[in-house]
């Protein structure tokens, strides 16, 4: 009876991690100690454009992007691989930016019989982010190039002027202003007018 509800849990087991690997929203691969891939999830075969055919049996020290092969040699080792950067699959037409986890797979003895990665294909999240990088340093150069005095204040107090700011109120430079009471430097009966 014990042999059997022990059956019927290892098989439920299996059948969720089979579920988890094949449905996991990121690419899931398995490699042995050879670093020949021999598993893999349709994440992965979908995030390289490739197809489970070409990718089942590679061997991944033929691949034509070796970036990523040192987060993988680091599994083998025993030890966590990670990679974070331009990838140019090989198998497929993929050139993407992708995050690379890699961890070993031991046997029960606790050798190290190979590793699994995780890969996520990031290359919308980077171009959003050069994208919001590139928005903001033209906005900088744009309020630091202003003739007009531009400033802002919290609770009272200066914590950013431009140039031009910098130079109407007399200060030698930004550092000097930072941090300085605005209403030190209006003028005293101008001060009902000011809002802090």
């Amino acid at each position: 009876m014990i042999e059997d509800e022990l059956s019927s849990a290892l098989q439920e087991a299996q059948e969720r991690f089979g579920a988890l690997f094949e449905h996991t929203p990121v690419g899931v691969f398995l490699f042995d100690r050879s670093l020949r891939l021999h598993a893999h999830n349709p994440r992965f075969v979908q995030m390289l454009r490739s197809s489970p055919e070409a990718l089942t049996g590679l061997d991944l020290k033929t691949l034509r992007d070796k970036r990523v092969l040192p987060a993988m040699e680091a599994a083998l080792l025993g030890d966590l691989g990670n990679y974070e950067g331009p990838y140019e699959a090989t198998t497929g037409e993929a050139k993407i930016v992708v995050s690379f986890r890699v961890s070993p797979l031991r046997d029960a003895q606790g050798q190290v019989v190979g590793g699994m990665g995780m890969a996520e294909d990031i290359t919308d999240r980077v171009r959003a982010r050069d994208a919001l990088e590139r928005s903001e340093a033209r906005f900088r150069a744009l309020i630091e190039q202003s003739p007009d005095a531009i400033a802002v204040f919290r609770e009272g107090k200066f914590i950013y002027a431009n140039p031009a700011m910098v130079a109407t109120l007399g200060y030698g430079s930004q550092a000097e202003l930072l941090g300085v009471d605005l209403l030190s430097v209006i003028h005293p009966g101008d001060s009902p007018l000011s809002v802090a």
